[in-house]
């Protein structure tokens, strides 16, 4: 099952252009827009020492190996009983498991909602590669770093 990409449009083309081919866009079988996150495949080797030189569980899909992952680049909202990934709007909360599960199913073939071994292939790698990103928890910023300031922006 693969997502459906429409033929490049200005708008994927601006968002590759700003982050430099790091997010795409994707659009789900209504042609509704995702900014996406590309997470290339990698080894349980390459973030945890000692382990084995196979993929990490997140890039195993009914079995088949993954080049890649996509993740949403933001956190969603919800238009039409479907999430989203858009920039500069304030994300839908108060969400049990069930709604956003059904949230993500909605969009069509091959969108989810994220899965445990995904969380924990972004956590490795951040943890592995140092770069542990830091939230909302302060008013707009980080306790560990109230110099820096979120942006709706890409």
């Amino acid at each position: 099952m693969s997502f459906i990409l429409s033929v490049k449009d200005t708008y994927r083309q601006a968002v590759e252009a700003a982050t430099n081919g790091k997010n795409t866009v994707m659009y789900d079988d209504k042609g509704n827009p995702s900014i996406m996150v590309c997470i290339p495949r990698f080894n349980l080797s390459d973030v945890i020492d000692g382990a084995p030189d196979t993929p990490h569980p997140a890039f195993i899909v009914n079995g088949v190996v993954k080049s890649e992952i996509w993740i949403s680049k933001f956190q969603n909202i919800v238009h039409d009983n479907r999430a989203y990934s858009i920039p500069g709007v304030d994300p839908r909360v108060s969400v049990n498991f069930e709604q956003a599960k059904e949230y993500c199913a909605n969009k069509g073939d091959g969108w989810h909602l994220m899965t445990n071994a995904e969380w924990a292939a972004i956590a490795l790698w951040s943890k592995k590669n140092e770069t542990m990103p830091r939230g909302n928890n302060n008013y707009g910023s980080d306790h560990s770093a109230s110099y820096e300031r979120g942006s709706k922006l890409l």
